[in-house]
């Protein structure tokens, strides 16, 4: 298929004006991982069932390098479990290799 100059214009425009959408987000962008997540710092609660049974939470990894993702979790019993799915994604790494996790939920930056 052949594109006339104004049509590789205009997706050459879509495909930056993308591509700095993504760069200005620091945090992660629905399937796309980030960096440093931002929002207000809210303190742990002692227990989680204010949130339901489930949701969606943004965690950051590895703080001297800050990697970010958007993650399934789980409430059990108040007490909030991130659903990994096993061992292999690079933010499990980072956390079982440093602890020190990140998580926003609604805004809410919890350490």
């Amino acid at each position: 298929m052949k594109h006339s100059k104004r049509s590789r214009f205009a997706l050459a425009t879509l495909a930056a004006a993308g591509l700095a959408l993504v760069s200005a987000c620091n945090g992660p962008l629905g399937p796309i991982p980030g960096g440093r997540i931002s929002g207000s710092d809210a303190a742990v609660p002692a227990g989680w069932t204010g949130l339901g049974d489930s949701g969606l939470a943004e965690i950051e990894t590895n703080p001297s390098d800050p990697y970010s993702v958007t993650i399934a979790y789980t409430i059990v019993d108040g007490q909030l479990y991130a659903n990994a799915g096993g061992k292999e994604s690079r933010w499990a790494k980072n956390t079982v290799e440093n602890p020190e996790v990140r998580l926003k939920i609604d805004g809410k930056i919890y350490d």
